[in-house]
């Protein structure tokens, strides 16, 4: 699972590959978000899509499939083929719209790695591949003479059942006729027997004393409301860092393990952007 804190993506390691460009509907990868943004806004009200970068420059998007928890977003991604087109780094980004279109919320541009397939040349099978297919299609052909022959002894079996069906009810019909007229004739009519004398109801018995309800038991007290905990201290792990705003300064704070490097960065003053920096572009920015 990717997890999405003040806009960085964490992606796991092994979840930053995502395919092979020969994959379709292989994988698929959640990202969790909180649903309250570090600005307070609520970012379940938003429908999110997922903005792909290829190394040859070409772009796509998708849309996520959202399941909302008490305090986080999961979106879903079903990797496709088409996403899979182009080996190597792919940036990816989620994007946020309200009900009005408009765009509220864009988390940083993380890289993930599609690896290259190894393919026959010009998708021609080879001699094993001829064989194999070979041996399906006569495995297949002996399944359906086989079937073939099933259905035809099934098919006789049924005839024979009919027929033995249409006997009967013939034979049924000519014991119906003949009962019927032995009872027109009054030769099954038996002789009406006496009529026997009728019992003597039998007296009821006394009806039970119903018992006394009982008193209601007093309701005892209401019990002391426990001491709140404290709050929990995020310590952030090995290779992991957070961002926070300081509101009165306005100064924007990179928080890391004792120990390690500061994540670098870069300030665009043109646009106004941040951007966080990786691998090569640490060295070319400094």
């Amino acid at each position: 699972m990717i997890t999405i804190e003040n806009r960085q993506m964490l992606i796991p390691r092994g979840e930053e590959i995502i395919g092979t460009s020969a994959d379709n509907l292989c994988d698929t990868r959640t990202f969790s978000l909180p649903r309250i943004s570090a600005t307070l806004l609520d970012l379940s009200a938003l429908k999110f899509f997922l903005d792909l970068e290829y190394a040859d420059g070409t772009k796509d998007t998708d849309s996520l499939q959202a399941t909302y928890e008490e305090d986080r977003i999961l979106l879903l991604w079903q990797i496709q083929n088409t996403q899979l087109r182009v080996p190597g780094a792919v940036f990816i980004a989620l994007r946020g719209y309200d009900d009005t279109g408009t765009m509220r919320y864009t988390s940083y541009k993380t890289p993930v790695y599609v690896e290259d397939a190894i393919n026959t040349p010009e998708g021609k099978p080879g001699l094993s591949e001829f064989e194999r297919l070979e041996k399906e299609l006569n495995a297949g052909l002996e399944k359906a003479d086989t079937a073939t022959k099933k259905a035809d002894t099934a098919a006789g079996l049924a005839n024979s059942a009919a027929t033995r069906a249409t006997t009967a009810a013939e034979e049924t019909e000519k014991l119906r006729e003949n009962i019927a007229g032995k009872l027109d004739r009054g030769e099954l009519k038996g002789d009406k027997g006496d009529k026997g004398e009728k019992g003597d109801t039998g007296l009821q018995g006394p009806q039970g004393i119903q018992g006394e309800k009982g008193d209601t038991g007093p309701q005892g007290p209401q019990g002391i409301q426990g001491v709140k905990g404290e709050s929990g201290v995020m310590v952030p792990a090995s290779g992991m860092f957070s961002l926070y705003l300081d509101p009165e300064t306005g100064n924007l704070y990179a928080d890391y393990p004792d120990g390690e490097k500061p994540p670098a960065f870069h300030y665009d003053s043109e646009t106004g952007n941040l951007y966080y920096l990786t691998g090569e572009d640490v060295k070319n920015d400094g």
